[in-house]
């Protein structure tokens, strides 16, 4: 049983804090294996949130979903916008959240849980399939064609450390109050940048073209994701610029 095993770990690790990055993260892979995608996103949160309820080490918890889970994705979300995923991934951070919202009624803030929604993360230590940066960097490496599924798609791109810092932040608050929040990670600047951009970026850096062929859309995505993290910056003193 997961959930035994995870308790069995918990014993033992006696941790004071768990971050929940643990994900199938590509959202590629969840058209192609939506099961195993909502097993791991959906029921792998679930049974992490009882093993912790049931070890009665952790006093807080911050699990990451992502910035795909809202309805209306093309506006500006803040964290009480409408949720609605229109593809698997996004659908099993959904389910996810609507569980961790479950928990945290039941559980009574013990443990806290908190949920972070932050934008396209971006940096170094990225080895996802589907992924821009790596995508382009290996296709520039090994002289390969390098595949965009829609160059016009604006994500709310994240770079890596601006994203481990507001965890960090956001744990500490959670540990300390023992209230359970929800927080947007995103810089407003980077709302407005499209794929497209983002690869002449690239090529310019480089000076050198990259090699590209448009795919046609094999399954239904937003062209638009956005974000307001105002809640971030103004409760927590979030920056970018930090």
């Amino acid at each position: 049983d997961k959930k035994e095993k995870i308790e069995e770990i918990l014993n033992e690790v006696k941790p004071d804090i768990i971050f929940h990055f643990a994900a199938q993260a590509i959202v590629s892979i969840g058209h192609l294996d939506p099961l195993e995608t909502i097993r791991s996103n959906t029921l792998g949160t679930l049974n992490l949130c009882l093993a912790i309820k049931n070890s009665n080490y952790c006093k807080s918890v911050v699990v990451a979903t992502t910035d795909k889970v809202y309805k209306n994705n093309e506006e500006e979300n803040k964290e009480n916008s409408f949720l609605g995923g229109n593809d698997f991934y996004s659908l099993s951070k959904v389910g996810a959240e609507n569980i961790i919202s479950i928990l945290n009624d039941s559980f009574k803030n013990e443990p806290a849980i908190s949920t972070v929604r932050s934008g396209n993360v971006l940096g170094g230590g990225d080895r996802g399939k589907d992924r821009l940066v790596v995508d382009l960097v290996s296709s520039f490496l090994n002289d390969e064609i390098f595949f965009v599924r829609n160059k016009k798609s604006i994500r709310p791109w994240q770079y890596v450390l601006d994203s481990i810092y507001g965890y960090l932040l956001i744990g500490e608050k959670n540990y300390t109050s023992k209230i359970s929040e929800i927080y947007n990670l995103n810089s407003k600047i980077n709302n407005e940048y499209t794929v497209e951009f983002l690869i002449k970026q690239f090529e310019k850096t480089l000076e050198s073209e990259i090699k590209i062929d448009y795919l046609q859309e094999s399954f239904s995505e937003k062209n638009i994701l956005r974000l307001d993290s105002s809640k971030a910056r103004d409760e927590l003193n979030w920056s970018t610029e930090t």
